[in-house]
């Protein structure tokens, strides 16, 4: 999934909660950045790209969420931790051939596949549901 959609979820799962919506972006955040600094032009190779990809990682940005609540004992903790837990289990579905390296440190390749890729038939069905539900909530 894409910033967007993901960011859309994250409204429709937990509200406009500010740390619900950190969560639900960041590990998106570093390919942003990429992309705004080359201005588009071969973002995926640069080292930003990288580490976005490695902050898709289940033993990364969750397991920090977690260790946050432990310190802190804070509700906001466990919402940044199940809505960045929820974004990155999305893009393990939704890369079939290739994507973020899931199983970083373990694994510094792409890893586990998908079960769809997203691409244009998929993008059009997610949007289409996500702008829907959107709408029918806050109206």
């Amino acid at each position: 999934m894409d910033i967007i959609a993901h960011f859309l979820l994250t409204i429709i799962i937990f509200g406009w909660d500010p740390f619900a919506i950190i969560g639900g972006i960041l590990p998106d955040i570093l390919y942003l950045l990429a992309f705004i600094k080359t201005k588009g032009r071969e973002f995926k190779t640069t080292k930003l790209f990288v580490y976005g990809e490695r902050m898709h990682s289940f033993f990364l940005l969750p397991l920090m969420g977690m260790a946050i609540y432990g310190i802190l004992r804070s509700s906001s903790a466990i919402i940044f931790t199940l809505s960045v837990s929820l974004h990155i289990l999305l893009d393990v579905l939704t890369h079939k051939t290739k994507g973020p390296r899931f199983l970083w440190p373990l694994k510094d390749y792409y890893s586990p596949k998908g079960l769809v890729d997203w691409s244009k038939i998929p993008v059009m069905i997610t949007y289409y549901l996500l702008i829907a539900i959107f709408a029918i909530i806050h109206e």
